[in-house]
């Protein structure tokens, strides 16, 4: 109760969570008599994964495409597919939202990168403000469901499940979620009478910004495309993925010079430290919170628990 107490206190004051997570675990610790460098050391074990590895190469990845100004050249193409309709930027927003949900893998980094650039324009052309920003959110919301997720990444880590499996699950519902917001995108931008193109982009338009944008096109198949063939391991997908990026950006594109790249790796550094709450399960685990694969193992019948588990977690899960 007292812990709890303590979060609440926290919360309350206005401490940012992963401020509150650590005071929450340090304060437990000193309950159970517990030392201190158990939070340390399990801050370090929880870091201890190759998999892990693959999440800041994902963030990466997905700073150099829109730092690398990528999006741009994304929106324009997805512009000429839907742009005649009414809502038709609106709609292109979710259409980007697909391929660089296959990028960066996480919806805060999608939600940054996509409302900087499609935010402004949408108001130019006469959209409310509320409206595109929710059209950001909603549709950033599809960077943890399609792949490559960093969400399902520490899952899979977590709980020992396949990410390629994991991946491959994510990829319909995704589909359908973006197709959901496209159509209510559709009917709010109809009943507002909201801006369209004058005309429908020609074939040879359409050809034209397709061929700009293979490439970029092309980065989410390097990633899903490696991992589910066997052939690469999320890991090294991030880090071909990652160089791949940087040859679009600075030697294609055009539009990412060597000067950029320190203020790209700091800004995946910060957005990779939230990653680090992922040592603070063990703290939980004190607790005696149950653990999914217990519970699996148990609806299995298969009592043989290991070195992790104790009797009393099974009498727990049972």
């Amino acid at each position: 109760m007292l812990i709890l107490g303590l979060a609440i206190v926290t919360l309350a004051m206005g401490l940012p969570v992963v401020f509150v997570l650590g005071t929450v675990s340090m304060a437990y610790l000193y309950r159970q008599d517990l030392p201190f460098i158990l939070l340390a050391q399990r801050v370090f074990v929880g870091m201890d994964s190759f998999v892990l590895l693959a999440i800041p190469f994902y963030v990466l990845m997905g700073n150099i495409m829109s730092q690398g100004l990528v999006t741009d050249i994304l929106v324009k193409w997805a512009k000429t597919i839907v742009g005649r309709i009414r809502g038709g930027l609106a709609a292109a927003t979710v259409i980007v939202e697909i391929i660089f949900s296959g990028i960066s893998g996480s919806g805060s980094a999608d939600a940054s990168a996509l409302g900087s650039v499609l935010i402004p324009a949408m108001e130019k052309e006469g959209y409310g403000k509320d409206f595109a920003a929710g059209v950001v959110a909603s549709a950033s919301i599809l960077g943890p469901i399609i792949p490559p997720s960093i969400i399902m990444v520490v899952y899979a880590v977590v709980a020992e499940c396949s990410i390629g499996e994991l991946f491959l699950a994510g990829i319909i519902p995704g589909l359908l979620i973006a197709g959901a917001d496209i159509l209510i995108i559709l009917f709010i931008a109809y009943r507002r009478q909201y801006s369209r193109a004058d005309r429908l982009a020609t074939f040879g338009e359409f050809f034209q910004q397709t061929r700009e944008a293979f490439l970029a096109l092309l980065a989410p198949g390097i990633i899903l495309g490696g991992i589910l063939t066997g052939a690469v391991t999320p890991t090294e997908a991030g880090i071909l993925a990652v160089a791949y990026c940087l040859f679009l950006s600075m030697g294609y594109y055009k539009t990412l010079s060597w000067k950029d790249l320190p203020e790209l790796l700091w800004s995946t550094v910060f957005h990779s430290l939230a990653d680090h709450q992922q040592g603070h399960d063990s703290i939980p685990a004190q607790c005696r919170v149950p653990d999914c694969r217990l519970f699996d193992r148990i609806h299995r019948g298969d009592h043989s628990l290991g070195p992790h588990f104790s009797p009393a977690d099974e009498e727990l899960g049972s």
